[in-house]
């Protein structure tokens, strides 16, 4: 029989695995640049390579406009490097950004 104390410790143990793969990895993602959004990559922090881009099939996010992204790739990882291409080619890029916490992202000129 499981005492009191180790029961309880893996009860909380699953609850923070629980937790943590249920958690919302969608980040708003915000345009305060002059520029509009063509493309936004996310790859998780152990991965060497961004993703698909995830505005094919959305129209650019406008200067003062946002898209809400979906950073969750199935892995369960929480830490994600993004990057944000402008119009006129430049990157905007925030690396190992926590999208179980973080909310929203502004992108800057």
């Amino acid at each position: 029989m499981l005492s009191r104390n180790v029961l309880f410790f893996l009860l909380c143990s699953c609850s923070f695995v629980m937790n943590a793969s249920a958690a919302d990895r969608r980040v708003r993602v915000v345009n305060k640049s002059s520029n509009s959004i063509v493309g936004l990559f996310a790859s998780n922090v152990t991965k060497n390579r961004w993703t698909y881009n995830m505005m094919v099939g959305h129209r650019p996010v406008e200067p003062d406009d946002y898209i809400i992204a979906d950073m969750d790739d199935g892995t369960g990882f929480c830490q994600y490097d993004v990057k944000a291409i402008m119009d006129d080619g430049r990157e905007a890029v925030h690396y190992n950004m926590n999208v179980c916490r973080m909310e929203e992202w502004d992108v800057l000129d």
